[in-house]
C-alpha cells in the first residue's frame, strides 16, 4: 500500500530492482487511494534513467612556452567553457532592440525561438513535484 507515499519513490524502491533482480518483473501491489478505499494494481518496471554526454565544451589553456595543458593548484586542468553564439537578423532592420532578442534551440534542421516565459513554462511543466 502507498499509505501517503509518493508512487513513483515506492516503484523505484522496490525490493526486486534494488537488489538488482530482473528489471521487467511483474508485482502485485496494493495501492490505498483512501483510508477505506484500495485497489489492487500490477505494477511493472518500464524505463530506467540514462546519462547522456554532455554537450557542454571547453577548451585548455596551453603554457605558452611549451605548448602542454596548464594545470592548477589541485592538479586539475584550466579550462574554459565555450559557448556558440549564432546572430539571425533582418537586413532592412540591422538595429534591433535588447528586449526583442530570445533564445533559440535546435530541432532537426530548425531552429525553434523560445522567449522568457517559454522557458519558464517548460522549466515548471518537467519540474518534479516533492513526493
Amino acid at each position: 500500500a502507498a499509505n501517503g507515499e509518493c508512487l513513483a519513490t515506492i516503484l523505484l524502491n522496490h525490493p526486486s530492482l534494488a537488489r538488482g533482480g530482473a528489471k521487467s518483473r511483474r508485482t502485485k501491489a496494493e495501492f490505498r487511494i483512501a483510508p477505506n478505499l484500495t485497489v489492487d494494481v500490477r505494477t511493472m518496471y518500464m524505463a530506467s534513467s540514462s546519462k547522456f554526454p554532455s554537450l557542454n565544451k571547453e577548451i585548455y589553456q596551453l603554457d605558452p612556452e611549451s605548448g602542454k595543458p596548464v594545470r592548477d593548484g589541485l592538479g586539475e586542468y584550466l579550462t574554459y567553457s565555450i559557448r556558440r553564439r549564432t546572430t539571425h537578423y533582418d537586413a532592412e532592420q540591422p538595429d534591433v532592440v535588447v528586449e526583442n532578442i530570445t533564445n533559440a534551440y535546435p530541432y532537426g534542421c530548425d531552429l525553434i525561438p523560445v522567449g522568457k516565459m517559454d522557458m519558464l513554462g517548460i522549466k515548471a511543466a518537467f519540474s518534479s513535484p516533492a513526493c
